[in-house]
């Protein structure tokens, strides 16, 4: 999608050069005590010509976290390994080399991703129809919204450039570029693939050939690499083990983790399957619906098609990580800057139950300091899991967990019948 005519005023300027210091200032200090040290022990081991889909040992003088043992390596497939090496190859040949610029250069696809997602809404408003004040104000909106800022420029986490990637391929105007960027961003993370049987059901999205060649995308890309390299496909466990998810997470499903249930489930082999492969199920459903109710073409009921689907994602899965919300955000401010203003306050109350999970799950943001203070990721581990404070926090989690998961149900029922009151179900009923 060409973002070169998106006329961002001056006042969307301003917002923009705000939105890039602000992720760009906390990049360096800031990271994920688990996520970010596995993106520096990949970005140092793979330059080094180690395969990443082995126990990582710490980088020496770069690793803040876990110093004294290893960890496991990435759970994708071989693109962002490689990536990150390129950048550590990068950082080496820079003067004034330390670990805050090794650290703020593994944060640039993750901070620029999310720049270009925003461009990508606005021009994405503009295209389908939109007014121009409603495509600044969504592209002003997200490039100061805290929780995009949190997961790319703070945690680290790459969705927003995923998320710009699978967003272009929906929007494109030639199937072949539809198709490829469809299986970059496959390359990339997993969650694209949860809409590909709607494009083979409804084909004025994409024809079976594109879908193939979507497929194709990284499929070969990875055989290449693993031919180039001689990693060994052992490694693959570990990208399965990410699509398959662990129990939890920002969903009503953090009840399994509670007595006597998650005993029940660890005992049960069958039954923690079931659980565990019901989104497989229900996505495939939802698409079906989708093709049926949203097939018809247009931009419309393409964006509606989407949240469908991945609200369903959310709600059958049964890990549901933060970053997730990167690939629904964006198709709910397109839909209310255009089509259903009314949904503006479930919008909010989406991605603020989401914050709330966000900033309980990782400690007030402890978890992110380990970067610039590493005697914080001992502090956050204490906290977390053997202090007074550890119970009050599961039950926290517990509840806002449910709670985003009846918003997400909610969201689901109005996208199906637009008619129904949008008003978050949490609001009407004055919780507070």
């Amino acid at each position: 999608m060409n973002l070169k005519n998106v006329d961002l005023g001056s006042r969307g300027r301003i917002f923009l050069i705000l939105g890039l210091f602000i992720r760009e200032a906390l990049s360096p200090w800031t990271g994920h005590l688990w996520d970010f040290e596995v993106w520096i022990r990949n970005a140092y081991s793979v330059a080094e010509g180690m395969n990443p889909y082995t126990l990582l040992p710490p980088a020496p003088g770069l690793s803040f976290a876990f110093l004294g043992q290893s960890m496991p390596s990435v759970g994708y497939l071989p693109l962002w390994s490689i990536i990150l090496a390129g950048i550590f190859k990068l950082y080496q040949i820079l003067p004034a080399g330390n670990r805050f610029l090794l650290y703020f250069l593994l944060k640039q696809p993750q901070v620029l991703g999310d720049v270009f997602l925003a461009y990508l809404i606005s021009k994405i408003i503009l295209r389908a129809g939109g007014s121009l004040q409603a495509s600044r104000s969504a592209l002003n909106l997200w490039l100061i919204l805290p929780y995009p800022i949190i997961i790319s420029a703070i945690w680290g986490q790459f969705d927003s450039l995923v998320s710009f990637i699978w967003l272009s391929s929906l929007f494109a105007v030639l199937w072949i570029r539809r198709s490829t960027l469809l299986g970059l961003g496959i390359l990339l993370k997993s969650f694209p693939l949860v809409t590909v049987p709607y494009h083979l059901l409804v084909r004025k999205s994409i024809p079976w050939r594109g879908i193939v060649l979507a497929l194709a995308v990284p499929v070969t890309f990875t055989i290449l690499i693993f031919a180039l390299t001689g990693w060994g496909y052992s490694g693959l466990g570990n990208v399965a083990f990410t699509a398959h998810g662990t129990l939890g997470g920002m969903t009503y499903a953090n009840i399994l983790f509670t007595p006597p249930l998650s005993g029940i489930i660890a005992q049960t082999s069958l039954l923690s399957i079931t659980v565990a492969a019901l989104w497989v199920g229900a996505v495939l459903a939802a698409n079906l619906l989708a093709a049926k109710r949203f097939g018809n073409g247009g931009f419309e009921n393409l964006v509606q098609a989407m949240i469908l689907i991945t609200a369903v994602f959310f709600l059958t899965r049964w890990s549901i990580n933060e970053q997730y919300l990167i690939y629904l955000l964006p198709l709910l401010l397109i839909d209310l800057s255009i089509w259903h203003p009314e949904r503006k306050m479930l919008f909010n109350s989406t991605w603020i139950l989401g914050l709330l999970f966000l900033t309980v799950n990782n400690d007030l943001f402890l978890r992110f300091l380990g970067p610039l203070y590493p005697s914080t990721v001992n502090l956050d581990t204490m906290i977390a899991y053997s202090s007074s404070f550890t119970g009050l926090r599961y039950a926290l989690l517990d509840i806002l967990g449910a709670l985003f998961s009846i918003n997400i149900l909610q969201l689901g029922l109005v996208t199906l019948n637009p008619k129904r009151d949008s008003r978050p179900w949490i609001v009407r009923l004055k919780i507070w």
